[in-house]
Formats: C-alpha cells, sequence, structure tokens
C-alpha cells in the first residue's frame, strides 16, 4: 500500500488517506516509492479479502519470506482495534508452518470444523516435506490434486514415500479434494478412527 508523503498533493479522482498510527518501521520502500511494510500492509488489506483469500496470502508471504511473524504480531498488537486484527491473530495464535496450497488451507479447516487434532504443516521429515503430519499418532495425511500427481514420475514418487514412511513406522493416508468436499462427514468420521487407532497401536510398542 503506497503512504502518503507529507506534501499536499490532489489529483483527480484519488482519495488520499494519512493514517497517524504508522510508525517508521511500518513503511519501507519499493523502487523508491514509499510503501506500507508487508506486515502493516495485510492488517489494511485484510477486511477487504475472503477468508480463503487472506489464508493465502499471509501464507504465501510466510513461504516467501515477505513477511515475519514477529512483524505480524507487533503490528496487531499495536493495532487492537483496526477491523483486520481479529481477521489475522489466528495466524499468531496457531503458528505452524505455512500451508502450500489452497488445498492445505482447505484441510485444516476440515480439521478446525470436525475438532481433530491440529497436525503439523509441511513438516520437514527424512528429506522431504509432509502435508500434514500427526506426531502423536505417527498418521501422516498427504493432499493430492491429480495437477500435481498425474505422471508416471509422480506415481512412483508417491509410492516410494510411502512405503519409506511405512519402514519408518509411519501410516500415509492419501486425501483428494474430491473426497473432502463430497463426503467430509464420512472422511472426518475415518480418520478419527485411524487417528485413535494409530494412537493406541504406537502405546503398545
Amino acid at each position: 500500500m503506497e503512504v502518503a508523503t507529507k506534501a499536499k498533493r490532489t489529483r483527480p479522482g484519488i482519495t488520499t488517506h494519512r493514517c497517524q498510527s504508522l510508525l517508521p518501521r511500518d513503511v519501507t520502500r519499493q523502487r523508491g516509492v514509499p510503501t506500507t511494510s508487508p506486515a502493516r500492509t495485510a492488517l489494511d488489506v485484510a477486511p477487504t479479502l475472503t477468508h480463503k483469500q487472506l489464508t493465502r496470502l499471509v501464507n504465501d508471504a510466510l513461504r516467501q519470506k515477505l513477511l515475519r511473524p514477529a512483524a505480524l504480531s507487533d503490528v496487531l498488537e499495536r493495532n487492537p482495534y483496526h477491523p483486520g486484527t481479529k481477521l489475522l491473530i489466528r495466524f499468531i495464535d496457531s503458528p505452524n508452518n505455512p500451508t502450500n496450497s489452497d488445498f492445505e488451507d482447505e484441510f485444516l479447516a476440515f480439521v478446525e470444523k470436525y475438532g481433530l487434532p491440529r497436525p503439523e504443516i509441511n513438516f520437514p521429515f527424512n528429506g522431504r516435506k509432509l502435508d500434514a503430519f500427526f506426531p502423536e499418532h505417527g498418521v501422516i495425511v498427504e493432499c493430492d490434486g491429480w495437477d500435481f500427481h498425474k505422471d508416471r514420475d509422480a506415481f512412483e514418487e508417491d509410492r516410494e514415500r510411502d512405503t519409506d514412511h511405512l519402514d519408518h513406522r509411519l501410516i500415509t493416508i492419501r486425501l483428494t479434494r474430491q473426497r473432502l468436499r463430497a463426503t467430509p462427514d464420512d472422511e472426518a468420521a475415518r480418520l478419527k478412527r485411524i487417528l485413535s487407532w494409530a494412537e493406541s497401536l504406537r502405546r503398545l510398542r
């Protein structure tokens, strides 16, 4: 978001907004143009975005290292009554690795809706990243999209990953977006049963 300079300039069709709460750390420059920092920009645009759009904006910015959790926390603490604060606080209250796709966002919303344990997202393991990992249960959920798994190499890699995880006594569940949307109640009930069984099995080891 471009920051208005102190000089009073008017242009037809443009309304200048001057924010009195901006601190020096809320301002940066892009190609010489004064702009708000990524954290402050996220705060200001949050009320204009859908839940899905805001989730992707924040997660993409975190993943690309454009936005730092500490900077986001700082700007929220200084602006408790800003309409964007209540929309962004969940990214601070539930710290996790940023998601890589809207499918992963959808899975986390599914987990919350059905009262499932919150998994670790993009958890590093054995040189790979697990889409969703329930460490206390030893269960991995891979959010499978056809676009990323439709060729022979991807097919073979998926089976290699699953076998390697099983060798480490980790169970892999492959969940498609179609199943998640078409039969969410059934998927939630089945995942709860698998998590319960897997947790019991680990206790016996």
